[in-house]
């Protein structure tokens, strides 16, 4: 991803962390990252 935005890996490694600490985004090992659902999302 780095060669397609032009960013460091390190950078891009650091932003994804600190998405992931602000529970903005989920990581699964082998499938990747995703946008967490909204908290204050209601089903029905």
């Amino acid at each position: 991803m780095e060669g397609e935005v032009g960013v460091a890996r390190v950078a891009l490694h650091k932003v994804t962390a600190e998405l992931r600490e602000d529970g903005l985004i989920v990581t699964t090992p082998g499938m990747g990252s995703f946008v967490a659902q909204d908290k204050n999302e209601t089903s029905g």
